[in-house]
């Protein structure tokens, strides 16, 4: 389950760089190999719906036999700030059948107030809760060891959130 949540948040660090100037986040897929390498896709369609369509095909079909695999897409939340900009990271590791879904809220770079990170959701996980505080560590570890993602994660890291 760590090395989940490592991808996870490697993947999510990755989301973040790519939006941090306001562009917009093409689906991504990534891999854990069993083979021990690493792979990620760009997921290209018509529209960033379709793209969307298609990691969430191939994360429940597994073509690539991985030992896990990670879904990112830009998405809206609606929580207790109202509706919000989001990456949503969506889990699975193979081999134990668990997965995991959560919410990186975001402000647009092209709000007022500009770009910030703020605290990841954890909307589904088939683990205990009482594994969670741990695992979430790991995910912030994967964040970490996305060198350059890391650093635009840490610079635009805001722990309150007016909007």
């Amino acid at each position: 389950m760590e090395s989940l949540f490592w991808l996870a948040g490697s993947l999510a660090a990755h989301g973040i760089w790519s939006v941090s100037d306001g562009s917009p986040l093409v689906p991504m897929l990534g891999h854990d190999l069993r083979s021990g390498q690493q792979h990620m896709m760009r997921l290209l369609g018509d529209n960033l719906e379709d793209g969307v369509a298609l990691g969430r095909d191939k994360l429940e079909s597994n073509d690539d036999e991985a030992a896990r695999a990670v879904l990112i897409f830009d998405a809206y939340i609606t929580d207790e700030h109202g509706e919000t900009d989001a990456l949503m990271v969506d889990g699975r590791d193979y081999d134990s059948n668990a997965g995991v879904t959560l919410a990186v809220p975001y402000r647009a770079a092209d709000k007022p107030e500009g770009f910030a990170v703020f605290a990841p959701k954890f909307l589904s996980f088939s683990g205990s809760e009482s594994q969670l505080p741990d695992l979430a560590e790991v995910f912030f570890q994967g964040v970490d060891a996305h060198g350059e993602a890391a650093a635009v994660w840490n610079q635009y890291w805001s722990e309150s959130r007016s909007s």
